[in-house]
């Protein structure tokens, strides 16, 4: 269960652009003094986009982000979860930064039934 009560938007920092099929093989999520940094690539690759428009769509508004303190059986967790085009883009990460889990959703269009982006 992962409660409200520390959210905060988790910043980028892109590192060297080449993109992540492993997440668990490199440190991709810094977690210092209560605020999160996830590599872009990382976001990128879940989105299908370049690392270097990753930054740009956050300031435009367009890709944004939560984060939420896991509580009870999940302490010491947090779930990173990113938006950007009708999709979710989640990491489960533990304090040291750790990815523990991702996954990655389309969100369902109400009135079609159909989830992915529509003209």
């Amino acid at each position: 269960m992962y409660g409200l009560e520390h959210t905060r938007p988790a910043p980028t920092g892109a590192r060297n652009g080449i993109p992540v099929t492993d997440m668990s093989a490199m440190q991709a999520v810094e977690f210092i003094d209560d605020t999160f940094t996830v590599d872009a690539a990382v976001i990128a690759e879940s989105f299908g986009l370049a690392p270097a428009i990753v930054q740009r769509r956050m300031r435009e508004g367009k890709l944004t982000s939560r984060s939420e303190r896991g509580v009870d059986e999940d302490a010491g967790r947090y779930r990173l979860t990113f938006f950007y085009n009708q999709r979710c883009f989640h990491l489960i990460v533990d304090e040291t930064g750790k990815i523990l889990e991702h996954s990655a959703t389309v969100k369902v269009a109400a009135e079609s039934g159909v989830g992915g982006n529509r003209p």
